[in-house]
């Protein structure tokens, strides 16, 4: 399997920017950090996102990407990547610890979440195993002592499609 690992954020933004040389298209810096952030700077989402973008203007005729243009883009991004996330979901290296711990995180809205928390839903023996695999699959980051999404979209993909998942 070829992992494609999250981009730096300075070629990131490049690959907004300037796909190709002398690319017409100005992005709002709000924009452009809206697209890393929901992206997690995967390059499969950065370019979806923006070929809607560009699909978008060039249907209206203009050459100015705002933030509005953006959540309308990463809108379109859930539906038409739908197979990227129910891969993650569902994949090889998928499995149940990982989705419920995916679903937690999903639900959670105050920042990183701690081992802790995930413990409550997830047994211990499984929840260490399961964060490694979602850290080393590029989904999830560490963060001041606990676990969110590196991929925004995901999360909003799994709040969407699996609210819930694993509850008892």
């Amino acid at each position: 399997m070829l992992r494609v690992h999250p981009l730096a954020e300075d070629d990131a933004r490049d690959l907004i920017r300037s796909p190709i040389e002398d690319f017409p298209v100005r992005y709002e810096e709000e924009a452009v950090e809206r697209i890393l952030t929901a992206t997690g700077r995967q390059p499969f989402l950065i370019q979806a996102t923006c070929r809607y973008l560009v699909n978008l203007l060039n249907h209206e005729q203009r050459h100015h990407v705002g933030l509005t243009d953006v959540e309308q883009a990463l809108a379109s991004c859930l539906e038409s990547c739908a197979f990227y996330f129910e891969e993650l979901w569902r994949g090889k290296d998928a499995d149940d610890a990982q989705r419920t711990v995916l679903t937690v995180l999903a639900e959670h809205s105050g920042g990183p979440v701690s081992e802790a928390t995930l413990t409550r839903r997830v047994g211990k023996r499984e929840l260490y195993p399961a964060l490694q695999r979602l850290l080393r699959r590029d989904i999830l980051e560490h963060v001041d002592g606990g676990y969110e999404f590196l991929v925004k979209l995901a999360a909003d993909w799994v709040r969407s499609e699996h609210r819930g998942y694993g509850e008892t």
